[in-house]
């Protein structure tokens, strides 16, 4: 509590944009903020400064590096503290700290870590700050050639070990690295598969040994720190998107899936890192929640969501299917929506409703009686949720960043393949009547696929899109275009 750091952003130079507040009295009124543009040569330049709370004194850190660089201060995790769900409770009972002030990753006040990260976004470094002089040593330097997407940062085993998120190899693993030096111990996780968070640390620590049991206690191995994180991807024929628990000892050894089903798992794991609850959830089948302990052991099944009225009113589950990419190689998964009186012998118009990503793709994977889709169909359509190559950092690397540096086209081939190959399986499905539909990037997807492939498209709703990537904001743009 002596010291905090504080990352201050002059935006200065930024150049300006307007806007028109019409609901202004008397009349209409201008208003001005700062707005960087892709390319532009001025935008927010960081910088950051720790304060000594006792002294009132003030340090720069010496972190510059990249030109144009973005600085993050890693924060530790909250788990476990009352009053609020996610781990935002309150700090020493004070209603006032609601959520607690983001606390420093080390425990110890004369340790800053903070990332800094180029412009382009190839360059990240993981920082060791001394706040007292700030002085700066870079502990981990990742270089790729497209943008290094980040997880947040731990520390482990008495706080002497960082483990740290990469796709160096093409697939997002963990990595353990001395927190200080910033050697490489060993790979945490490796495979073709997606790591996806750190859901627990539980480290174990060895209890001093009764005297007489001390020389059996030498002998015995030292106990390892176990890690709980989720994963998708890596069980076979399941869909690659769903997330399931794991466990695996920080020295890369123990792996173990904790909570097998194909489905969408969401887990909480508890405090103690002891026992987590699992709720499973897929669009074509009926929701529940079972207690497991942390060696994935059923302790006992909770619910089993009771869809009896629903079924009585006429419901139907959607319907999950897979279809390959415009280039015949490349598996997309998807959803289809019918109408709940739904009859095989009828031509059925199609709706896609579409997002190209590429932080998500616009694919229900849980069950979801009131989604939109769900309520179009009702109107005479089957109504199409599928994924498409550059859509979704769930998969490779080389998937999500397919898009990287085509951000209008990327996405289109493989919506209209999509419907192309249901059409085919499906004599119910009319490939002469096509819609699509979206919102902000969906809404940019239908404009596009409206003028690349208007014989296909016969009609679009395009709701709030952003057309026109080269006057969005600098961020988003140049990390998906270049």
């Amino acid at each position: 509590s002596g010291r905090f750091a504080v990352i201050r952003r002059d935006q200065r130079k930024v150049a300006d944009l307007w806007v028109i507040d019409a609901l202004s009295q008397p009349r209409p009124r201008l208003q001005t903020y700062r707005y960087a543009m892709p390319g532009e040569a001025n935008i927010s330049q960081s910088e950051m400064l720790v304060f000594d709370v006792p002294s009132k004194g003030m340090v720069k850190i010496k972190a510059d590096k990249f030109k144009d660089q973005s600085l993050s201060i890693p924060t530790a995790p909250l788990r476990g503290q009352a009053g609020m769900g996610g781990g935002r409770g309150m700090v020493g009972g004070d209603p006032e700290q609601i959520p607690p002030p983001p606390q420093w990753l080390s425990d110890s006040p004369d340790k800053l870590y903070f990332t800094r990260q180029s412009r382009d976004l190839h360059k990240l470094d993981v920082c060791l700050a001394n706040p007292a002089t700030g002085e700066v040593k870079p502990i981990i330097e990742e270089r790729l050639n497209t943008y290094i997407e980040t997880k947040p940062l731990r520390l482990a085993n008495n706080q002497q070990d960082m483990v740290f998120w990469s796709e160096r190899t093409g697939w997002g693993h963990f990595y353990l690295y001395d927190a200080t030096t910033g050697a490489l111990k060993n790979a945490i996780t490796s495979g073709e598969f997606v790591t996806t968070g750190i859901e627990g640390i539980d480290e174990k620590p060895a209890e001093p040994a009764p005297a007489k049991a001390a020389k059996a206690a030498a002998k015995a191995p030292a106990q390892v720190s176990v890690m709980f994180f989720s994963a998708v991807g890596r069980e076979p024929n399941e869909d690659p998107y769903y997330p399931h628990l794991y466990r695996v000892n920080l020295d890369g050894s123990g792996f173990k899936l904790l909570n097998p089903g194909n489905a969408n798992h969401a887990v909480n794991l508890a405090e103690s890192n002891k026992y987590f609850v699992d709720n499973a959830s897929r669009v074509d089948d009926t929701p529940s929640s079972v207690l497991y302990d942390a060696t994935g052991n059923v302790v006992t099944k909770l619910e089993t969501t009771d869809l009896t009225a629903l079924t009585e009113a006429g419901f139907r589950f959607a319907e999950p299917f897979k279809v390959k990419a415009d280039d015949g190689i490349t598996d997309l998964y998807g959803v289809m929506y019918k109408p709940f009186d739904f009859d095989a012998t009828k031509k059925y118009p199609v709706i896609l409703y579409v997002y190209p990503g590429p932080q998500t793709e616009s694919v229900t994977k849980v069950f979801n009686p009131r989604a939109y889709s769900v309520t179009l169909a009702q109107y005479g359509f089957i109504v199409v949720e599928v994924g498409n190559r550059g859509g979704n950092p769930s998969r490779s690397k080389w998937y999500h960043n397919y898009g990287y540096g085509n951000l209008r086209d990327y996405g289109l081939a493989d919506k209209k393949a999509a419907v192309e190959q249901l059409a085919h399986r499906y004599p119910y499905i009319d490939v002469n009547k096509v819609g699509i539909w979206g919102h902000s990037g969906g809404g940019f997807m239908t404009a596009a696929a409206l003028l690349v492939y208007p014989d296909f498209f016969k009609v679009g709703w395009s709701e709030s899109g952003n057309h026109e990537n080269n006057i969005y904001n600098n961020t988003w743009s140049e990390k998906h275009h270049g």
